[in-house]
């Protein structure tokens, strides 16, 4: 594994993606703990990790400054960083600096720490022993669960390593909460982490919402859900300076200090439910508490911090934050609940499910996408770009796995489509929608005469751009959504495709409510509606990657983009084109096919 982070460690130190990013449109969003938060515009699409270290640029008073800073999170049209430094209330002119090999250099820093005796969980969770069962759980009954949820708690309660797995709606991250209330009343330390951080604001949002004050829970890290931050301009703040737990890779132009704003730290004494560092949470009494990453110059205000850190009943972090921070992985854990598992890197699965002493829990849906990686060499192939489902070797009927059944999210419509490609009608609608809105539909471009270019290496289609925003337009008629919400996305397998449609979004007006991407991005989101549009069509023949059947990396990527969508799915195909390219068992000539004939 760290030779395969090694091999990955040159690919990115030789392409673009430590690069300086223009920005425009900054505003202040909050602050989360002892960070400000800020909002950008992108000027061009891009997917950025979350938690990679970065550099903020901006010329203030006549002379270019630098602040140090973290990615938060990115949308297609926005990124949102943290920084300890309040910046200027002007942000005319800003670049972002960013080097995604320090979070490489710092896992493998971790991984070459590990021992052998904290290896025996993470080799089990990789396969490589059966998991050992122990007592039996006895009965167990909470009726805010279904069925299937109550099996993956028993099965977890019974094991020490356990797979969940929890196709799109079936209710992944309460499940997730459901687990991790059990272990904390039976005297549990957990740990719950993601690879992004709106997945881990999620668990620990549900988290709290169960254990209701009977344990603390606490965000490690800048959290990305508006729940878990302080508005702008509230929070009572004392000012002084900040130490960081790591070092940025850059040397900073300047060094700020006097303009260091740090969330003042309350309570000292209160334990951990107290305010230290919570953010909008000490207001909303959610019971979260938000703990920075960052070392406090003051000893009183950092043996506060500590203190929150070692008496967390429940830990969210996200698995780059894991690795930047030692002295969190150091003060170990019973249990460690990883979420969204099929995106997860196998080096980070690897080293997350080192810090726990008992039981390791991996939830995700082994027919979604799983990591991506640049390295093409063997061993970034071998452990880059798989997922602990693949590497544990389970099946569709591995009795090592539980399935979750009753899915809560789609349309049955659109859970129809996905439960036969996918599924093998092992989903069950929870509700059923008593709407008679033609809920999933074909937009056939056979007769247009739209044509599929090849451009950078990737594909474009402008018919079916022109029909996407079309489609989009329409569909955020017929559904309800607040003003400030992006509730459709369009989303494509080809990254030249969705920069034609960010453009044309642009220009439309529609950036700020429709979203749009490949597939990949939209991992692990949803949205109302979605348009999927498959850019396929003459001259080229389609991709290898979106022709291959049950089983195969096409059928994960469709099943990413159709089970997005709640309530609305359009597709976009040039079906006579696909019928004369396509073998008759490839999933997307079945999707297509089923749609057609009314699902």
């Amino acid at each position: 594994m760290s030779a395969a982070v090694e091999d990955e460690l040159v690919e990115v130190r030789a392409s673009e993606a430590s690069r300086r990013i223009p920005v425009f449109g900054g505003r202040c969003a909050g602050q989360a703990g002892s960070d400000w938060l800020y909002v950008f515009t992108l000027q061009r699409p891009m997917t950025l990790a979350d938690d990679v270290p970065l550099r903020i640029e901006l010329l203030a008073d006549g002379e270019m400054r630098a602040y140090p800073g973290q990615l938060v999170g990115t949308t297609a049209f926005d990124v949102t960083v943290s920084t300890p430094v309040k910046l200027p209330d002007k942000l005319p002119s800003v670049s972002l600096s960013t080097d995604p090999s320090f979070l490489l250099e710092q896992l493998l820093e971790r991984l070459a720490e590990l021992g052998e005796d904290a290896s025996d969980l993470p080799l089990a969770l990789f396969g490589f022993r059966q998991p050992e069962l122990g007592a039996p759980a006895g009965d167990l009954d909470d009726d805010s669960a279904n069925e299937f949820q109550l099996d993956a708690l028993r099965a977890v309660l019974e094991r020490d390593v356990t797979y969940v797995w929890g196709p799109p709606g079936t209710g992944k991250t309460t499940t997730l909460a459901l687990i991790a209330e059990h272990l904390v009343r039976r005297g549990m330390r957990v740990l719950a982490v993601a690879s992004t951080n709106v997945a881990v604001d999620n668990a620990v949002l549900k988290v709290a919402e169960r254990l209701a004050g009977s344990g603390s829970v606490v965000r490690f890290g800048t959290p990305q859900l508006a729940a878990l931050r302080e508005p702008a301009g509230l929070a009572g703040a004392t000012r002084g300076n900040l130490m960081q737990t790591m070092p940025l890779p850059f040397d900073t132009d300047v060094i700020p200090d006097s303009n260091l704003i740090l969330s003042e730290a309350k309570d000292l004494a209160s334990g951990p439910t107290g305010k230290i560092l919570r953010g909008r949470a000490a207001q909303n009494d959610i019971g979260v508490t938000v703990v920075s990453p960052k070392r406090l110059p003051d000893p009183r205000e950092e043996a506060a911090r500590q203190r929150a850190l070692r008496r967390a009943a429940v830990l969210g972090a996200t698995l780059s934050r894991l690795a930047l921070s030692p002295d969190v992985a150091a003060s170990g854990f019973d249990a460690v609940l990883l979420d969204e598992a099929s995106a997860a890197p196998l080096p980070s699965a690897f080293f997350a499910a080192s810090l726990a002493r008992a039981k390791v829990v991996a939830l995700g849906d082994p027919k979604q996408l799983p990591p991506v990686a640049l390295s093409s060499r063997p061993a970034a192939r071998r452990w880059l770009q798989r997922d602990v489902f693949a590497q544990a070797g389970l099946d569709d009927d591995d009795p090592r796995a539980v399935l979750l059944r009753e899915q809560y999210r789609m349309h049955p419509s659109i859970a129809r489509v996905a439960n036969e490609l996918v599924y093998g009608g092992r989903l069950i609608d929870a509700t059923r929608d008593g709407s008679h809105c033609e809920a999933v539909r074909l937009l056939d471009t056979s007769g247009e005469g739209g044509r599929c270019i090849r451009l950078d290496g990737s594909r474009q289609n402008e018919l079916h751009a022109g029909l996407a925003i079309e489609a989009a337009s329409q569909l955020l008629t017929e559904i309800e959504s607040g003003p400030d919400e992006r509730p459709v996305a369009i989303i494509t397998p080809y990254r030249a495709q969705s920069r034609l449609i960010w453009r044309m979004l642009r220009d439309a007006r529609l950036d700020r409510r429709v979203d749009v991407g490949t597939v990949h991005r939209f991992q692990g989101l949803e949205r109302q509606a979605v348009v999927f549009d498959t850019v396929e069509a003459a001259p080229e023949r389609p991709a290898p990657f979106l022709c291959g059947g049950y089983g195969s990396e096409a059928m994960r990527l469709i099943n990413v983009a159709i089970t997005r969508a709640r309530s609305r799915l359009v597709l976009i195909a040039n079906l006579d084109h696909l019928r004369r390219s396509l073998r008759r068992d490839s999933t997307l000539l079945g999707l297509l096919e089923l749609v057609r004939e009314g699902g």
